[in-house]
């Protein structure tokens, strides 16, 4: 299975902006945040403090462009598996910054 990497370009960047290729040169692993449309930069700010935390905003993961660009054609996103596989990346790291996210989830969902 291919992925169109223009396409997902198309929906969250200018045009003109260069990915970040991978070690290899084959396959895009990101672009740079400037090169992000202003609706792409605030779901960007949104998911990093809520779903996919991370201290890096110079070069966007391609995962992270992916999310963004699903949102932004309003598909689906299955929001409960994708925390949950990135609280268990920083629970391996030693890295828990998923602390707040948790107690405000607990707090909207007004759980005892």
């Amino acid at each position: 299975m291919t992925f169109d990497y223009d396409a997902l370009r198309d929906v969250i960047a200018t045009s003109d902006a260069p990915w970040v290729m991978d070690a290899n040169n084959r396959k895009p692993k990101g672009i740079l945040f400037t090169h992000l449309s202003r609706e792409a930069r605030t779901w960007q700010q949104i998911f990093i403090h809520y779903v996919m935390p991370t201290p890096h905003f110079t070069e966007i993961p391609e995962d992270m462009l992916v999310l963004i660009g699903c949102v932004m054609d309003g598909k689906e996103v299955y929001f409960p598996r994708l925390i949950r596989r990135y609280m268990w990346r920083a629970h391996v790291r030693g890295l828990l910054p998923f602390s707040t996210l948790v107690t405000e989830m607990t707090q909207l969902a007004e759980a005892p």
